[in-house]
């Protein structure tokens, strides 16, 4: 059984997070790879037209050698001004100038970058490729030679493990390198409100003096019936206790002798 082609392993690992050239945008390969770094942007803008401020984002994003990946606009009405959320791609190398033209874009209210190391993670990707490519050219060896059915359809199972678990390790690998060749930057922006505030007429102002009359009304009333209510419940023991207050008090007159009365 004839073994079928397979890609070179520079073919599949081109590095897409090589320096990009200026005049033409291509990716060159580099022998020595450097630290494979993944940079995150996010601005938070004020501007005095959304929709404006989207085409000069595209137009920042555009001249940087990237694009637009993400634009979600949101229109105004009478009360929210427009807004739209966009996520912007460019090349690692102009980030930094990206950013800066981002942020020109409007009044900033927030800005932050980040950046993650990937070059573990690409290093081990790749060496765990190169063994599984080591297994499946074994694997294919294994199949040139003559063997039972039962032997071929194993290996060919297995084969097809390997394989799988290879375009799995090479997708991700193409994920990592275009995260570290382009730099994603999340922008946010709102346009200032154009709607001036209008303060409370009088008749409003008479509407909201009259409801705070009516509700200090209601709740004096109800402090009023409350404590009317509180009386009656203990009219009972405030009686006794007047009853035994004013006997008390009788005993004590009764028992106090009388002043004797001057002789003429």
């Amino acid at each position: 059984m004839a073994a079928p082609s397979l890609r070179t392993e520079d073919a599949v690992s081109e590095t897409v997070a090589a320096p990009h050239d200026e005049a033409a945008g291509s990716v060159r390969h580099s022998n020595v790879p450097g630290p494979q770094i993944a940079r995150t942007g996010k601005v938070d803008l004020l501007v005095s037209d959304a929709q404006a401020a989207v085409g000069l984002l595209t137009s920042v994003a555009r001249r940087s050698g990237g694009d637009v990946f993400a634009l979600q606009i949101e229109g105004a009405n009478d009360t929210v001004p427009a807004s739209a959320v966009m996520q912007l791609r460019v090349p690692a190398n102009r980030f930094d100038a990206a950013m800066g033209a981002v942020a020109g874009t409007g009044k900033v209210r927030s800005q932050a970058e980040s950046a993650s190391d990937l070059s573990s993670d690409i290093v081990d990707s790749g060496a765990r490729l190169r063994n599984l490519r080591r297994t499946e050219d074994d694997m294919r060896a294994i199949m040139d030679r003559s063997g039972s059915v039962e032997q071929i359809l194993e290996v060919e199972n297995q084969l097809s493990q390997v394989r799988e678990q290879i375009e799995t390790l090479e997708s991700s690998l193409t994920a990592m390198h275009r995260q570290v060749a382009y730099a994603t930057i999340d922008v946010s922006l709102s346009a200032e409100s154009s709607v001036s505030p209008v303060g409370p007429t009088a008749f409003a102002q008479l509407g909201n003096a009259l409801r705070s009359a009516t509700h200090a009304f209601t709740e004096c009333a109800v402090a009023i019936l409350s404590g009317l209510v509180w009386l009656l419940v203990f009219a009972p023991y405030l009686a006794v206790i007047a009853a035994i207050a004013w006997l008390g008090i009788r005993r004590l007159r009764l028992a106090r002798p009388s002043a004797p009365r001057a002789r003429a």
